[in-house]
């Protein structure tokens, strides 16, 4: 997460942490329409959730890799079925190195699924199973919670460095002007 701290996410921090939620376009498609709810209900971040932002001019892989592009965080929810598109997500926010969150139900997947999370699902800041929806979407709410603390302390602990240099050297110049005299 550290080389991610940076401009992008903490401009997030300042507005409102854009937050893409993807699975597989069937079988959560309930499930993320409720999550997008309870994500804004929070009152700090904006959930993007591909069909439900209306109709775009470009291919759904497009426009879904374009939003994972601008999110703050990625929230990937797995459970029987695999889907190419949402393997595609994964990889963009991998190669950008967004935090991601990993949510799956216990269950017997289809064995591309199984080989993609067991192959390619690296350290995920989170990585949770849950059985309900009720239970997915309140531990999703606390992990937000959490990692949008965790954002500002780490936030407050580069401002609080920046502003020790930066006294430092005023001092350093300071001292240095008094031993030219």
């Amino acid at each position: 997460m550290d080389r991610y701290v940076s401009r992008h996410i903490l401009q997030d921090v300042q507005d409102e942490l854009v937050v893409f939620v993807a699975s597989d376009i069937e079988e959560f498609r309930n499930v993320r329409a409720r999550l997008k709810w309870d994500i804004e209900e929070m009152g700090f971040a904006r959930a993007v959730v591909m069909e439900l932002e209306g109709a775009r001019p470009r291919s759904v892989l497009v426009e879904s890799l374009e939003a994972v592009r601008m999110s703050g965080i990625v929230v990937f929810l797995f459970g029987e079925k695999f889907s190419k598109i949402t393997k595609m997500e994964y990889r963009e926010t991998d190669a950008r190195g967004k935090p991601c969150f990993v949510y799956a139900i216990p269950i017997k997947r289809d064995y591309r699924l199984q080989r993609f999370i067991d192959e390619e699902i690296r350290s995920p800041v989170i990585y949770s199973e849950f059985t309900t929806t009720d239970e997915l979407i309140t531990t999703i709410k606390v992990d937000l919670r959490r990692f949008r603390k965790k954002l500002f302390h780490e936030a407050l602990k580069s401002w609080q460095a920046k502003r020790r240099r930066e006294r430092r050297r005023q001092h350093a110049e300071e001292i240095g002007g008094r031993l030219t005299l």
